[in-house]
């Protein structure tokens, strides 16, 4: 297959590497730094590629809601944008972006060239492949964003379900991880330390967190910012600090908590 490796692209006015309607493509050792919009972007027809070991660093906002391009959202950048589970995912790094280190979203189509409706199906309900060994620091918002999986619905049990394998997420100044709207999923090991909230799940159910360890503020993180002079980890000051949040919920299926 393809191999798309050891490259560096810096200063980029728009993303780094763009993989769609591809299968069978490796995509590793690359880094990225000062790049505008999403860095590496992976489309809903990219599927079965191997995205290992990249560094993207400082994904900045130069691009805003004005500039981008009609149907696409480059103004709420990531270092990672995914919106395919159909690829594996292992030990790349997103450090210091403007907006969100990875950002993994399922549409409930799959849309082709020119976001066109393919009627593939719904890509939430597809089972995921691999995500492991990812780390996410030092970003504006969130470490990983991880929303709509419905893996659940196809397969009705426990077993076939996303799993996300040793995170690590530091230093980033909204949440760790930030999940919403998964029917089912594992979070194993990992390590979560020094954001504003660790880990928020919300309107999920089936969720197992099994060996991560999750810390608040480390001893290191308080020295440098507790002191009045230094600057703070969270620009705004009067936000909770909280570790571990989960709100249990199936809304959208017309089941809720009593």
């Amino acid at each position: 297959g393809t191999s798309i490796s050891r490259n560096s692209i810096h200063h980029s006015n728009h993303r780094c590497i763009v993989i769609e309607g591809t299968s069978n493509a490796t995509i590793s050792s690359n880094v990225a730094y000062e790049t505008a919009g999403h860095c590496y972007w992976f489309g809903h027809e990219s599927i079965d590629n191997l995205i290992i070991k990249n560094i993207g660093s400082r994904t900045n906002n130069n691009i805003g809601w004005r500039d981008r391009i009609s149907g696409h959202n480059d103004h709420e950048m990531a270092t990672y944008q995914i919106y395919s589970p159909l690829n594996d995912y292992i030990a790349n790094v997103a450090a210091g972006s403007d907006g969100r280190g990875f950002r993994m979203y399922n549409d409930w189509r799959t849309l082709g060239e020119d976001l066109v409706n393919t009627g593939k199906g719904s890509l939430r309900r597809v089972a995921m492949r691999t995500f492991k060994d990812n780390k996410s620091h030092s970003n504006s918002w969130q470490g990983f964003s991880l929303y709509d999986f419905e893996q659940f619905f196809t397969f009705r049990d426990d077993i076939n379900v996303p799993v996300f394998e040793n995170l690590m997420a530091y230093r980033n100044q909204n949440h760790g991880i930030h999940a919403n709207n998964i029917g089912s999923a594992e979070f194993r090991g990992g390590v979560i330390q020094d954001n504003q909230w660790g880990v928020y799940i919300e309107r999920s159910d089936g969720i197992l967190i099994e060996n991560m360890q999750i810390k608040g503020y480390t001893d290191l993180i308080k020295d440098i910012t507790i002191p009045s002079n230094r600057l703070k980890l969270c620009r705004t000051q009067d936000w909770r600090h909280e570790g571990l949040t989960m709100m249990n919920t199936r809304w959208r299926y017309g089941e809720h908590d009593n």
